[in-house]
Protein backbone atom coordinates (compact mmCIF):
# COMPACT_ATOMS: atom_id res chain seq x y z
CA UNK A 1 0.00 0.00 0.00
CA UNK A 2 1.56 3.17 -1.02
CA UNK A 3 0.73 6.41 1.31
CA UNK A 4 0.84 8.85 -1.85
CA UNK A 5 -2.63 8.99 -3.73
CA UNK A 6 -1.19 11.18 -6.51
CA UNK A 7 1.88 12.85 -6.73
CA UNK A 8 4.55 12.60 -3.72
CA UNK A 9 5.17 16.29 -3.84
CA UNK A 10 1.66 16.94 -3.50
CA UNK A 11 0.35 14.76 -1.04
CA UNK A 12 3.29 15.43 1.98
CA UNK A 13 1.34 17.37 4.30
CA UNK A 14 1.97 20.89 5.34
CA UNK A 15 3.67 20.09 8.99
CA UNK A 16 6.74 17.89 7.54
CA UNK A 17 7.74 21.03 6.31
CA UNK A 18 7.63 22.78 9.34
CA UNK A 19 10.55 23.01 11.72
CA UNK A 20 10.00 20.20 14.68
CA UNK A 21 10.36 23.51 17.30
CA UNK A 22 8.03 25.11 15.45
CA UNK A 23 5.02 22.17 14.04
CA UNK A 24 4.98 20.59 18.17
CA UNK A 25 5.52 17.10 17.14
CA UNK A 26 7.81 14.67 15.48
CA UNK A 27 8.10 14.07 12.19
CA UNK A 28 7.45 10.94 10.97
CA UNK A 29 10.75 8.80 9.93
CA UNK A 30 12.67 9.27 6.81
CA UNK A 31 12.63 6.50 5.94
CA UNK A 32 8.85 5.99 5.22
CA UNK A 33 8.78 8.94 2.99
CA UNK A 34 10.19 8.79 -0.60
CA UNK A 35 13.13 11.44 -1.13
CA UNK A 36 12.30 14.39 -2.93
CA UNK A 37 13.51 14.36 -7.00
CA UNK A 38 16.34 16.37 -7.54
CA UNK A 39 15.35 19.36 -9.83
CA UNK A 40 17.13 20.38 -12.53
CA UNK A 41 19.62 22.98 -13.22
CA UNK A 42 17.72 26.16 -15.45
CA UNK A 43 19.90 28.46 -17.30
CA UNK A 44 20.59 31.17 -15.34
CA UNK A 45 17.73 34.22 -16.14
CA UNK A 46 18.16 37.90 -14.51
CA UNK A 47 14.30 36.88 -13.78
CA UNK A 48 13.09 36.15 -10.30
CA UNK A 49 10.70 33.72 -9.73
CA UNK A 50 8.85 32.89 -6.70
CA UNK A 51 9.10 29.21 -5.95
CA UNK A 52 5.49 27.61 -5.11
CA UNK A 53 4.52 26.31 -1.66
CA UNK A 54 2.10 24.02 -1.99
CA UNK A 55 -0.56 23.46 1.00
CA UNK A 56 -2.47 20.43 1.41
CA UNK A 57 -5.90 22.55 2.00
CA UNK A 58 -9.29 21.75 0.18
CA UNK A 59 -9.15 24.72 -1.87
CA UNK A 60 -7.75 24.48 -5.25
CA UNK A 61 -3.85 25.77 -5.91
CA UNK A 62 -4.00 29.06 -6.89
CA UNK A 63 -0.26 29.96 -9.02
CA UNK A 64 -0.37 33.15 -8.35
CA UNK A 65 3.06 33.72 -6.29
CA UNK A 66 1.65 36.37 -3.78
CA UNK A 67 -1.48 34.45 -3.34
CA UNK A 68 0.05 31.06 -2.35
CA UNK A 69 2.46 33.28 -0.23
CA UNK A 70 -0.57 34.90 1.51
CA UNK A 71 -2.01 31.41 1.88
CA UNK A 72 1.12 29.62 3.09
CA UNK A 73 1.22 32.82 5.93
CA UNK A 74 -2.16 32.22 6.65
CA UNK A 75 -1.86 29.09 7.27
CA UNK A 76 0.99 28.78 9.65
CA UNK A 77 -0.77 32.02 11.48
CA UNK A 78 -3.49 29.54 12.21
CA UNK A 79 -1.98 26.53 13.22
CA UNK A 80 0.06 28.79 16.02
CA UNK A 81 -2.86 30.26 17.11
CA UNK A 82 -4.91 27.08 17.37
CA UNK A 83 -1.65 25.12 19.64
CA UNK A 84 -0.23 27.80 21.61
CA UNK A 85 -3.63 29.26 22.84
CA UNK A 86 -4.62 25.59 23.70
CA UNK A 87 -1.97 25.26 26.50
CA UNK A 88 -2.05 28.42 27.95
CA UNK A 89 -6.42 27.62 27.95
CA UNK A 90 -5.82 24.35 29.20
CA UNK A 91 -3.85 25.46 32.35
CA UNK A 92 -5.66 28.09 33.04
CA UNK A 93 -8.83 25.91 33.00
CA UNK A 94 -6.58 23.27 35.52
CA UNK A 95 -5.79 25.99 37.75
CA UNK A 96 -9.22 26.84 38.13
CA UNK A 97 -10.15 23.34 38.45
CA UNK A 98 -8.05 22.66 41.31
CA UNK A 99 -8.77 24.38 44.54
CA UNK A 100 -5.90 25.51 47.23
CA UNK A 101 -6.32 23.21 50.41
CA UNK A 102 -7.15 25.41 53.36
CA UNK A 103 -4.56 25.47 56.01
CA UNK A 104 -4.90 23.04 58.44
CA UNK A 105 -4.89 24.39 62.10
CA UNK A 106 -2.05 23.89 63.82
CA UNK A 107 -2.19 21.90 67.11
CA UNK A 108 -1.12 22.85 70.07
CA UNK A 109 0.92 20.91 72.93
CA UNK A 110 -1.58 20.77 75.41
CA UNK A 111 -4.04 19.23 72.34
CA UNK A 112 -1.36 16.49 72.27
CA UNK A 113 -1.18 13.33 74.41
CA UNK A 114 2.38 14.07 75.59
CA UNK A 115 3.28 14.09 79.01
CA UNK A 116 1.44 10.92 80.18
CA UNK A 117 3.08 8.09 82.04
CA UNK A 118 1.86 5.14 82.38
CA UNK A 119 2.16 2.35 85.21
CA UNK A 120 1.97 -1.38 85.13
CA UNK A 121 0.70 -3.64 87.84
CA UNK A 122 2.29 -6.96 88.53
CA UNK A 123 -0.90 -7.69 91.12
CA UNK A 124 -4.32 -6.24 88.95
CA UNK A 125 -4.33 -6.71 85.33
CA UNK A 126 -4.63 -3.20 84.55
CA UNK A 127 -2.61 0.12 83.55
CA UNK A 128 -2.86 3.11 85.40
CA UNK A 129 -2.23 6.73 83.55
CA UNK A 130 -0.66 9.48 85.26
CA UNK A 131 -0.96 13.28 83.32
CA UNK A 132 2.55 14.29 84.19
CA UNK A 133 1.12 18.16 83.83
CA UNK A 134 -1.15 18.05 86.84
CA UNK A 135 0.39 14.81 88.19
CA UNK A 136 -3.15 13.21 88.71
CA UNK A 137 -4.07 9.61 87.84
CA UNK A 138 -6.75 10.52 84.90
CA UNK A 139 -7.45 7.24 84.05
CA UNK A 140 -6.89 3.30 84.33
CA UNK A 141 -7.00 0.59 81.47
CA UNK A 142 -8.42 -2.67 82.09
CA UNK A 143 -6.63 -5.31 80.47
CA UNK A 144 -7.78 -8.49 78.77
CA UNK A 145 -8.26 -11.34 80.31
CA UNK A 146 -9.01 -10.52 83.75
CA UNK A 147 -5.91 -11.86 86.23
CA UNK A 148 -3.15 -11.67 83.86
CA UNK A 149 0.10 -10.75 85.70
CA UNK A 150 1.70 -7.50 83.76
CA UNK A 151 5.16 -7.17 84.30
CA UNK A 152 6.59 -4.74 82.15
CA UNK A 153 5.28 -2.16 79.83
CA UNK A 154 6.82 -0.13 76.85
CA UNK A 155 5.46 2.12 74.60
CA UNK A 156 5.97 3.34 71.34
CA UNK A 157 5.86 7.50 70.72
CA UNK A 158 5.17 7.59 66.95
CA UNK A 159 2.41 5.00 66.78
CA UNK A 160 1.33 6.00 70.23
CA UNK A 161 0.97 2.17 70.83
CA UNK A 162 1.40 1.03 74.46
CA UNK A 163 2.70 -2.66 75.38
CA UNK A 164 1.99 -4.30 78.54
CA UNK A 165 3.43 -7.85 79.17
CA UNK A 166 1.25 -10.85 80.71
CA UNK A 167 3.40 -13.22 82.44
CA UNK A 168 0.73 -15.78 83.58
CA UNK A 169 -1.42 -15.41 80.38
CA UNK A 170 2.12 -15.45 78.18
CA UNK A 171 0.74 -12.84 75.63
CA UNK A 172 1.67 -8.89 74.68
CA UNK A 173 -1.40 -6.71 75.20
CA UNK A 174 -1.27 -4.01 72.42
CA UNK A 175 -3.10 -0.53 73.43
CA UNK A 176 -4.23 2.25 71.79
CA UNK A 177 -2.65 5.33 73.42
CA UNK A 178 -5.28 7.64 71.99
CA UNK A 179 -8.59 5.95 73.10
CA UNK A 180 -7.31 3.35 75.64
CA UNK A 181 -8.80 0.26 73.59
CA UNK A 182 -7.15 -2.79 73.67
CA UNK A 183 -5.99 -3.70 69.64
CA UNK A 184 -5.17 -6.86 69.95
CA UNK A 185 -3.33 -10.01 72.23
CA UNK A 186 -0.81 -11.40 70.78
CA UNK A 187 1.05 -14.89 72.25
CA UNK A 188 4.60 -15.58 72.98
CA UNK A 189 6.86 -17.63 74.20
CA UNK A 190 5.80 -18.35 78.08
CA UNK A 191 6.89 -16.40 81.10
CA UNK A 192 7.32 -13.18 79.30
CA UNK A 193 8.78 -10.55 81.74
CA UNK A 194 10.05 -7.18 80.11
CA UNK A 195 9.88 -5.52 76.70
CA UNK A 196 11.88 -2.73 74.92
CA UNK A 197 10.30 -0.90 71.48
CA UNK A 198 12.38 0.62 68.76
CA UNK A 199 10.34 3.45 67.68
CA UNK A 200 12.33 4.01 64.23
CA UNK A 201 11.85 0.01 63.25
CA UNK A 202 8.37 -0.02 65.00
CA UNK A 203 9.67 -3.73 66.65
CA UNK A 204 9.14 -4.47 69.66
CA UNK A 205 11.35 -7.56 71.92
CA UNK A 206 10.18 -9.52 75.05
CA UNK A 207 12.08 -11.45 77.15
CA UNK A 208 11.07 -14.67 77.85
CA UNK A 209 12.21 -16.25 81.22
CA UNK A 210 11.38 -20.19 80.59
CA UNK A 211 12.77 -20.87 76.74
CA UNK A 212 15.64 -18.07 77.11
CA UNK A 213 14.61 -16.29 74.23
CA UNK A 214 13.35 -12.59 72.68
CA UNK A 215 10.18 -12.28 70.69
CA UNK A 216 10.98 -9.44 68.10
CA UNK A 217 6.72 -8.64 67.78
CA UNK A 218 6.08 -6.22 64.19
CA UNK A 219 4.26 -3.34 65.03
CA UNK A 220 2.37 -2.78 61.95
CA UNK A 221 1.01 -6.44 62.07
CA UNK A 222 0.63 -6.97 65.13
CA UNK A 223 2.70 -10.70 65.24
CA UNK A 224 5.77 -12.35 66.12
CA UNK A 225 8.44 -12.44 62.95
CA UNK A 226 11.19 -14.16 65.06
CA UNK A 227 12.74 -15.61 68.17
CA UNK A 228 16.09 -14.69 69.19
CA UNK A 229 18.16 -17.04 71.35
CA UNK A 230 19.58 -15.10 74.28
CA UNK A 231 21.63 -16.01 78.18
CA UNK A 232 20.29 -17.75 81.15
CA UNK A 233 17.00 -16.04 82.44
CA UNK A 234 16.71 -12.95 80.42
CA UNK A 235 15.14 -10.15 82.59
CA UNK A 236 16.14 -6.27 81.55
CA UNK A 237 16.12 -5.14 78.24
CA UNK A 238 16.75 -1.96 76.25
CA UNK A 239 17.14 -0.40 72.87
CA UNK A 240 19.76 1.66 71.14
CA UNK A 241 17.45 3.21 67.98
CA UNK A 242 20.43 4.79 66.79
CA UNK A 243 22.49 1.71 66.45
CA UNK A 244 19.31 -0.35 66.28
CA UNK A 245 21.57 -2.56 68.76
CA UNK A 246 19.36 -4.78 71.34
CA UNK A 247 20.54 -5.45 74.81
CA UNK A 248 19.10 -8.06 77.19
CA UNK A 249 20.28 -8.52 81.17
CA UNK A 250 21.10 -12.30 81.73
CA UNK A 251 20.77 -13.91 85.04
CA UNK A 252 22.78 -16.37 86.90
CA UNK A 253 25.03 -18.13 85.93
CA UNK A 254 25.54 -16.20 83.40
CA UNK A 255 25.37 -12.78 84.75
CA UNK A 256 26.10 -10.61 81.45
CA UNK A 257 24.03 -8.75 78.90
CA UNK A 258 23.96 -10.61 75.05
CA UNK A 259 23.35 -8.39 71.80
CA UNK A 260 21.03 -8.49 69.60
CA UNK A 261 21.33 -7.05 65.98
CA UNK A 262 18.02 -5.04 65.41
CA UNK A 263 18.42 -5.68 61.44
CA UNK A 264 19.27 -9.25 60.88
CA UNK A 265 18.26 -10.06 64.31
CA UNK A 266 20.53 -12.13 65.11
CA UNK A 267 22.91 -12.57 68.39
CA UNK A 268 25.79 -10.65 68.28
CA UNK A 269 28.48 -12.65 70.12
CA UNK A 270 30.75 -12.37 72.92
CA UNK A 271 28.29 -11.55 75.67
CA UNK A 272 29.62 -8.43 77.74
CA UNK A 273 30.09 -9.55 81.37
CA UNK A 274 28.42 -7.27 84.45
CA UNK A 275 27.58 -8.03 87.71
CA UNK A 276 25.72 -10.55 89.55
CA UNK A 277 21.98 -10.97 88.68
CA UNK A 278 22.13 -7.73 86.49
CA UNK A 279 18.50 -6.06 86.28
CA UNK A 280 16.57 -3.62 84.48
CA UNK A 281 19.36 -1.53 82.13
CA UNK A 282 18.84 1.25 80.47
CA UNK A 283 20.83 3.48 77.62
CA UNK A 284 22.28 6.40 77.33
CA UNK A 285 21.76 7.01 73.17
CA UNK A 286 23.61 10.47 73.33
CA UNK A 287 27.38 8.92 74.62
CA UNK A 288 26.21 4.91 73.49
CA UNK A 289 26.67 3.77 76.88
CA UNK A 290 24.92 1.30 78.59
CA UNK A 291 24.06 1.17 82.54
CA UNK A 292 23.68 -2.22 84.21
CA UNK A 293 22.28 -2.40 87.79
CA UNK A 294 23.62 -5.26 89.27
CA UNK A 295 20.89 -6.66 92.10
CA UNK A 296 23.03 -9.04 94.06
CA UNK A 297 26.38 -7.38 93.79
CA UNK A 298 25.31 -3.88 94.75
CA UNK A 299 27.03 -2.26 91.77
CA UNK A 300 26.33 -0.63 88.17
CA UNK A 301 28.26 -1.75 85.11
CA UNK A 302 28.90 0.55 82.86
CA UNK A 303 29.20 -0.72 79.28
CA UNK A 304 30.32 0.59 75.63
CA UNK A 305 28.03 0.17 73.03
CA UNK A 306 30.46 0.98 70.50
CA UNK A 307 33.26 -1.29 71.32
CA UNK A 308 30.78 -3.96 73.30
CA UNK A 309 33.11 -3.91 76.13
CA UNK A 310 33.15 -3.29 80.08
CA UNK A 311 34.47 0.46 80.80
CA UNK A 312 33.51 0.41 84.80
CA UNK A 313 31.71 -0.81 87.49
CA UNK A 314 30.84 1.97 90.05
CA UNK A 315 29.86 0.74 93.50
CA UNK A 316 30.52 3.59 96.05
CA UNK A 317 27.96 5.15 96.43
CA UNK A 318 25.19 2.31 95.32
CA UNK A 319 22.98 1.19 97.24
CA UNK A 320 21.51 -2.28 98.16
CA UNK A 321 20.47 -4.50 95.82
CA UNK A 322 20.20 -1.81 92.33
CA UNK A 323 17.30 -2.91 90.75
CA UNK A 324 16.83 -0.74 87.87
CA UNK A 325 18.77 2.43 85.84
CA UNK A 326 16.81 5.31 83.64
CA UNK A 327 18.70 8.01 81.92
CA UNK A 328 18.38 11.91 81.38
CA UNK A 329 20.72 12.50 78.58
CA UNK A 330 19.90 16.24 78.92
CA UNK A 331 21.36 16.32 82.46
CA UNK A 332 23.72 13.67 82.00
CA UNK A 333 22.32 11.67 84.77
CA UNK A 334 21.86 8.21 85.88
CA UNK A 335 18.95 7.57 88.38
CA UNK A 336 19.45 3.52 90.41
CA UNK A 337 16.39 2.63 92.02
CA UNK A 338 18.04 0.61 95.20
CA UNK A 339 15.46 -2.39 96.12
CA UNK A 340 17.27 -2.91 99.47
CA UNK A 341 18.05 0.55 100.73
CA UNK A 342 15.04 2.21 99.78
CA UNK A 343 16.30 5.04 97.51
CA UNK A 344 17.15 6.29 94.22
CA UNK A 345 21.60 6.85 93.49
CA UNK A 346 21.85 10.01 91.32
CA UNK A 347 25.26 9.37 88.77
CA UNK A 348 27.09 11.91 87.29
CA UNK A 349 27.47 10.00 83.37
CA UNK A 350 30.65 12.24 83.01
CA UNK A 351 32.51 11.23 86.40
CA UNK A 352 31.03 7.64 86.46
CA UNK A 353 30.60 8.47 90.23
CA UNK A 354 27.09 9.13 92.72
CA UNK A 355 26.35 12.92 92.88
CA UNK A 356 23.47 12.46 95.16
CA UNK A 357 21.11 9.62 97.43
CA UNK A 358 17.50 10.21 97.08
CA UNK A 359 15.38 8.34 99.69
CA UNK A 360 11.95 7.70 98.56
CA UNK A 361 9.90 4.47 100.66
CA UNK A 362 9.84 1.21 100.71
CA UNK A 363 11.77 -0.91 98.01
CA UNK A 364 11.31 1.17 94.97
CA UNK A 365 11.69 -0.64 91.85
CA UNK A 366 10.92 0.55 88.16
CA UNK A 367 12.07 3.93 87.71
CA UNK A 368 11.83 6.03 84.26
CA UNK A 369 12.88 9.63 83.28
CA UNK A 370 11.27 12.30 81.69
CA UNK A 371 13.80 14.16 80.31
CA UNK A 372 11.80 17.32 79.00
CA UNK A 373 10.22 18.03 82.53
CA UNK A 374 13.36 16.68 84.24
CA UNK A 375 11.04 14.70 86.73
CA UNK A 376 11.97 10.95 87.92
CA UNK A 377 9.19 8.40 88.69
CA UNK A 378 9.50 5.67 90.48
CA UNK A 379 7.22 2.87 91.33
CA UNK A 380 7.10 1.14 94.83
CA UNK A 381 4.41 -0.57 96.95
CA UNK A 382 1.27 1.09 95.95
CA UNK A 383 2.52 4.33 94.98
CA UNK A 384 4.59 6.26 92.48
CA UNK A 385 6.66 9.06 93.78
CA UNK A 386 7.76 11.75 92.06
CA UNK A 387 10.95 13.07 92.14
CA UNK A 388 12.43 16.77 91.17
CA UNK A 389 15.63 16.29 89.08
CA UNK A 390 16.53 19.67 89.80
CA UNK A 391 16.24 19.98 93.07
CA UNK A 392 16.28 15.88 93.97
CA UNK A 393 13.38 15.98 96.19
CA UNK A 394 10.14 14.10 96.19
CA UNK A 395 7.33 16.50 95.17
CA UNK A 396 4.26 14.12 94.87
CA UNK A 397 3.32 10.77 95.59
CA UNK A 398 0.48 9.56 94.04
CA UNK A 399 -1.69 6.17 94.37
CA UNK A 400 -1.57 3.29 91.81
CA UNK A 401 -2.88 -0.22 92.16
CA UNK A 402 -0.78 -2.90 94.29
CA UNK A 403 3.07 -3.91 93.31
CA UNK A 404 3.77 -1.70 90.39
CA UNK A 405 6.38 -3.20 88.10
CA UNK A 406 6.50 -1.16 84.99
CA UNK A 407 6.84 2.54 83.91
CA UNK A 408 6.90 3.84 80.49
CA UNK A 409 6.36 7.63 79.53
CA UNK A 410 4.81 9.53 76.62
CA UNK A 411 6.90 11.99 76.02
Amino acid sequence: MKLYGRSKRESVPLLLYMSQKQSGFLSPPINNIDPPRKKRKKPYTSEKKQKPIVTNTNTNTNTNTNTNININSRVRQEYRTKLKPRKRDSVAELEDFIEEPEPEPELELNQLDVNLIYVSSQEKSLITVIDGETEAVIRTIPLSPAGSSTRGITHNPITNRIYAINSVTHNVSVIDGATGNILAVVPVNPFPCHAAVNMVTNHVYITSLLLNTVDVLDGNTNTIIRSVGVGNIPSGISVNPVTNRIYVANGDPDNDVSIIDGLTHTRIFPDIPAGQDPGLLAIHTAANLIYVPNFKSNSVSVMNGATHSLLTTITEGIGVNPYAAAVNPLTNLVYVSNFGSDSISVIDAAANTVVATIPVGSHPRAVAVHARTNRIYTALGSEVVIIDGETNQVVNRLEVAVNPSGITIQD
